[in-house]
């Protein structure tokens, strides 16, 4: 049985050694590399252009409001594996190395612009983190379990949380990683990776892309390829 444990880390502590390679398969470490913020299993980094969410997220820091728990996993050797939490991790970790900017007073503010005593706010901030300590089984299944109340996941990222291996991260590098050409041609309007399945072109950050490339190669469920 999986045992759960309540920490705090200050964002002081959690920024350190942040290592973003904007890159799939790379992944993402904070905490001098002791947090795996977007192990395997996790999706894509969702909220890269939604600048009113990140925003909103750092100005309930400086006011002091509670967000969301995060949950890590356990390694058993001093490291974590995140396995919810990835969206703001990476906002808050973004905000502090400066690669985006809030609005106060109507000017745009990058963090190391802001005053002392806001920046001191935003370090000083404790995030509460529930640890837990189980089998990859355990903490897979939990990762399912917190994400489906609100229903974020796609099934191929639930199914990412399930088949987890270097094919398949060989197959997010081509279909789903952020600087793909796949998202170029998607975003240049072509037709080539859409299927009349789908009512809309499909989310390569919600790896439909690959969900619909994998269908694809298995000939699709019906065993017919058009």
């Amino acid at each position: 049985k999986m045992v759960i444990t309540s920490k705090s880390v200050t964002i002081r502590e959690f920024v350190e050694g942040y290592n973003n390679q904007d890159n799939e398969e790379k992944g993402v470490t904070t905490m001098n590399g002791k947090l795996d913020l977007r192990p395997s299993f996790q999706r894509s980094y969702i909220r890269q252009n939604d600048i009113n969410w990140k925003r909103s997220l750092i100005e309930s820091i400086i006011m002091g409001y509670p967000i969301a728990l995060m949950y890590w996993g356990d390694n058993g050797d001093g490291t974590y594996e995140n396995i919810d939490g990835q969206q703001r991790g990476i906002t808050i970790c973004d905000f502090v190395h400066n690669n985006f900017e809030i609005v106060i007073d109507g000017i745009h503010t990058p963090f190391d612009r802001l005053s002392d005593d806001i920046q001191n706010r935003i370090l000083n901030y404790e995030l509460k983190i529930n640890i837990c300590d189980g089998t990859t089984d355990e903490k897979l299944k939990w990762f399912e379990i917190i994400n489906q109340p609100i229903a974020t996941l796609t099934m191929q990222e639930l199914r990412n949380g399930v088949h987890v291996g270097k094919w398949l991260e060989d197959a997010k590098r081509y279909f789903s990683a952020p600087n793909s050409n796949t998202r170029k041609q998607v975003n240049d309007g072509e037709d080539k990776y859409c299927a009349g399945r789908y009512a809309e072109k499909p989310s390569i950050e919600r790896q439909e892309i690959l969900e619909l490339a994998l269908d694809w190669a298995s000939y699709g469920l019906d065993g017919n390829r058009d």
